[in-house]
């Protein structure tokens, strides 16, 4: 059995007590005791430590209802910011974005470029030390990306052909000295709609984003972890269909499309996953919304088809696992 020791322990509880102050909530000890199962000494110590370091800042004391009024606390959404880089491809060309957020995950910046025809990467490096020299503070940066990447290395399959085969990780930390982290754009979006709706407690999902006017890519999550594959590949669906690009960029363009794109999709996932949860992030589909669920219903008995959930955008979910990467990061190294 793996020992725990002491300092894993203290940084176990740091990082419970943290999670429930970064919701933005007013706590006292004895509030943050109750909330997660520490003892409100365990929890004055931490809250002094953090305090010291300006992590959390101490409000003046609330009302007492009889006795010596509370000491209070919150967050400190100064303390440190996370910035956030969006690469996409777009029917007219390329474009980078950049959200900056504080420590709460409010973004108090955003920065786009133009249309760009080519995206090289001393054009992302520029944009992305740019900014980190613009603002202070920054604990991490946390990049999504239109393709296979692992380990902060892409490789040949991606939107944007003029940044494959580059490690991209060790490219931008050298020349900001920031920490940098690197996942497929809808394999945050996978992760981030389980952080985004933790009250259903999934641990398998499929998840299909559509960026505008491109083709899907899918997120897969497997007893709770993200499934990257050996080379990063897992996920990629449009290997699936025995189809081009060119003739599933057809397909889906047709009228109904999706609905005709898709079966054949999520008869695969489910045989091989059995999903709880198949989530279909698009703007396009709800107009054929009845006849994909027509074709569901014939693809298995009914009691091994996942719920099929249709959302109209996958930027919320992207921008949370984008945020939850980039704090993790920042958090377990310490700092």
């Amino acid at each position: 059995m793996r020992k725990i020791n002491n300092s894993q322990v203290r940084g176990n509880n740091t990082n419970l007590i943290r999670q429930f102050l970064l919701s933005g909530a007013v706590h006292t000890k004895e509030s943050l005791a109750a909330a997660t199962g520490l003892s409100a000494a365990t929890c004055r110590n931490i809250l002094m430590e953090m305090l010291q370091t300006a992590e959390v800042e101490a409000l003046a004391p609330g009302r007492p209802a009889g006795g010596r009024p509370p000491c209070r606390y919150r967050y400190n959404a100064g303390f440190v910011s996370w910035l956030l880089c969006r690469i996409k491809n777009v029917p007219t060309g390329k474009q980078l974005e950049i959200l900056v957020a504080d420590a709460a995950g409010k973004v108090v910046a955003r920065r786009e470029s133009g249309l760009l025809a080519v995206l090289a990467p001393d054009i992302l490096l520029e944009f992305i030390v740019d900014a980190a020299k613009d603002f202070s503070h920054v604990g991490a940066i946390a990049v999504s990306y239109p393709g296979v990447v692992l380990d902060g290395k892409t490789s040949c399959w991606g939107d944007v052909e003029e940044l494959n085969g580059f490690d991209l990780k060790k490219l931008i930390e050298e020349h900001t000295r920031i920490p940098v982290l690197i996942e497929n754009d809808i394999n945050l979006a996978a992760e981030g709609y389980l952080i985004r709706h933790p009250e259903e407690n999934i641990r398998d999902l499929v998840y299909i984003g559509f960026p505008p006017q491109n083709l899907p890519g899918c997120g897969l999550i497997a007893e709770g972890h993200l499934l990257h594959g050996t080379r990063g590949f897992a996920g990629e669906i449009l290997y699936i269909q025995d189809q081009t690009r060119e003739e599933q960029w057809n397909t889906m363009n047709a009228p109904h499309g999706l609905a005709e794109m898709l079966p054949a999709v999520l008869r695969a996932v489910t045989a091989l996953l059995d999903p709880a949860l198949i989530v279909v992030a698009s703007p396009d589909l709800p107009a054929s919304e009845e006849l994909l669920r027509e074709k569901i219903r014939k693809m298995a008995h009914p009691d091994f088809l996942p719920e099929l959930r249709i959302i109209p955008d996958y930027l919320p979910d992207n921008f949370a696992g984008l945020l939850n990467l980039a704090r993790n990061s920042f958090y377990q190294r310490g700092f």
